[in-house]
């Protein structure tokens, strides 16, 4: 990524969170990874759709129960719509926005609190200006 950064070129990843074994700790160590890093993660929570191992995995935990009613659900994909880890809801969300916050703080990213969750920004550094591209 050094050499990357260093020869201009655009860096961008996404985050994926919500993995059962997802713990408060892991979460702080992959903001951290995008601080050294100096990205801004397009950031997603787990979203398991059907056929696959995820979806599976909670159907058989008992995440989900109604599977018509969970379909109904997913439209939103910004929203948390199962939790897998160990983490209240509550816990969980709280854990992922503080630590959106302060990458983009760090960065100096000028993203509301609505949008932390969104996909799409880029810093554009040799401009000084940021785009998002949703």
């Amino acid at each position: 990524m050094d050499t990357a950064r260093e020869a201009g070129l655009s860096r961008t990843t996404s985050l994926v969170l919500g993995y059962p074994q997802e713990t408060p700790e892991t979460i702080r160590q992959t903001f951290e990874v995008c601080r050294r890093c100096e990205i801004y993660p397009s950031i997603g929570y787990l979203l398991p759709l059907p056929q696959t191992p995820m979806y599976e995995y909670a159907k058989q935990r008992g995440f989900i129960t109604d599977e018509e009613e969970y379909l109904l659900r997913i439209a939103d994909r910004q929203d948390l719509t199962i939790n897998l880890t160990r983490m209240s809801d509550e816990e969980f969300v709280d854990v992922v926005r503080e630590e959106a916050m302060k990458l983009k703080d760090y960065l100096g990213i000028p993203l509301s609190d609505d949008q932390l969750l969104k996909t799409g920004v880029q810093r554009v550094k040799e401009q000084k200006t940021f785009q998002n591209d949703n």
